[in-house]
């Protein structure tokens, strides 16, 4: 096989050793000291609004960016040129991935690189000062082929990172000139703005279809608008599922280790917030949350002055610490003071005007918002809600789900509930008590 990347790049390194047989964490172990020497070309870098990229610090924040791009590149390898060995790995990833997305698993793994590498670092997280010899590695020899202009590109289909990255580029096009061209009022009949765009390729590196992420963006549109727009169809969640947990978790996690903020929207009682609990039980994440209502301030999210100094809230904690914060019935709330946090949740820092103090965001920062519209304003059934300013949904929009009633979760809340009465009633006999079943385990 030959590696299609060019010759002395990141992508042709980690290739190379996938084409020797390395695993995902064999070769990160190989790269982790050349990252920490910040050696040519193992420099992970983020976008710069005031000019060229710059390295990501503290130098060990890159080590998860490089896991990342392993994966992804292990992928496009496996899927392009060895489907046998794809399909292997599909299965291998999908009992990989719980690992790959729990913190727990992540920290003790690098820590076992930081442990096992002789590698000192300043304090201030900037490079290394001292670090002791480390064997040269052998190089993998990769015999030269003949090359024409389109052996050396990816293949242009569906069934490859980059034709899926294609697809849904030129969808998204498609789109965009589909809403624009439809007016209401002498407006736009909607917008698809740059973060459709941002976070469909995150969905896509992050193992999310394409046709499911573009599916967000006419949830709430019309049926005929739908059927007009190519767009009226039914996810499978299912495909995302994860063993052990309610069918939609598996696709909220994926979205949100994307980077996505997912927004759950359905009738009252459908299970959302249940479902927002549940993912951070499977992320092993701390867990809050904030009932939204035109009575609820800035204070309810950035904390106040009392006698005693200053209070701060659930949200800044886990914004800076990491954890999964739901916003209750984001479409009840006042909208102007729902654009103090846009911001924040799309960048990578808050700024607390209440103390002064400025915030970075945890990694593992996931925002979920529960609703019970999508967000336009009052319905028959709920005509206590607000629309949601446009910035304020451009936040969401494009991790939009529709949570229904489900009669697996209800029979799983009526079973857990008969569960611990015949346990009390147990325990009050002297009985063994029977065992609990799952709350959930599809939705």
């Amino acid at each position: 096989m030959r590696n299609p990347y060019k010759h002395g790049t990141k992508n042709w390194w980690i290739m190379n050793h996938l084409l020797a047989g390395k695993t995902r964490e064999e070769i990160l172990r190989l790269e982790y000291p050349l990252i920490m020497r910040q050696e040519s070309p193992h420099i992970y870098s983020k976008n710069n609004p005031n000019g060229p990229r710059i390295p990501i610090k503290p130098v060990e924040a890159q080590i998860p960016v490089a896991f990342g791009l392993i994966g992804y590149i292990r992928e496009t390898l496996t899927k392009r040129d060895n489907p046998e060995l794809y399909q292997y790995f599909v299965t291998e990833s999908a009992s990989e991935y719980r690992n790959y997305t729990n913190k727990a698993w992540r920290m003790r793994f690098f820590n076992t690189l930081r442990n096992t590498e002789s590698v000192i670092v300043d304090d201030d997280g900037s490079d290394p000062v001292e670090v002791h010899e480390i064997p040269a590695e052998t190089p993998v020899e990769i015999k030269p082929e003949e090359n024409t202009e389109d052996e050396q590109k990816p293949e242009d289909d569906r069934g490859t990172i980059r034709g899926e990255m294609r697809y849904l580029f030129r969808r998204l096009q498609e789109l965009r000139s589909f809403v624009q061209s439809k007016k209401v009022g002498g407006r736009d009949f909607d917008y698809i703005s740059t973060r459709a765009f941002v976070h469909g390729a995150d969905a896509v590196l992050n193992g999310i279809n394409a046709d499911d992420f573009l599916w967000s963006i006419g949830a709430s549109w019309p049926e005929d608008v739908r059927n007009q727009a190519g767009l009226n169809y039914t996810v499978d969640y299912g495909k995302y599922s994860i063993e052990g947990t309610a069918k939609l978790v598996g696709y909220v996690v994926r979205l949100l280790t994307a980077g996505i903020p997912v927004y759950l929207v359905g009738p009252t009682g459908s299970g959302k917030s249940v479902l927002a609990r549940q993912v951070s039980e499977y992320l092993e994440l701390d867990y809050a949350e904030i009932q939204l209502s035109l009575g609820v301030s800035r204070t309810d999210l950035f904390g106040n002055w009392n006698a005693q100094g200053f209070v701060d809230r659930p949200f800044q904690r886990l914004y800076s610490n990491g954890g999964v914060f739901c916003l209750e019935e984001i479409d009840g709330c006042d909208p102007n003071m729902l654009l103090s946090i846009n911001n924040a949740i799309a960048n990578e820092h808050l700024f607390n005007s209440s103390n002064g103090q400025t915030y970075q965001k945890h990694e593992e920062f996931y925002p979920i918002a529960t609703a019970n519209t999508w967000g336009a304003g009052a319905t028959a059934n709920y005509s206590g809600r607000e629309g949601l300013d446009a910035s304020t949904l451009d936040r969401f929009k494009y991790g939009r789900i529709l949570v229904d009633y489900n009669t697996d979760i209800e029979w799983g809340i009526v079973d857990t509930k008969l569960t611990e009465y015949e346990n009390e009633q147990s325990n009050s006999n002297g009985n063994k008590p029977r065992k609990a079943k799952p709350k959930a385990v599809t939705s």
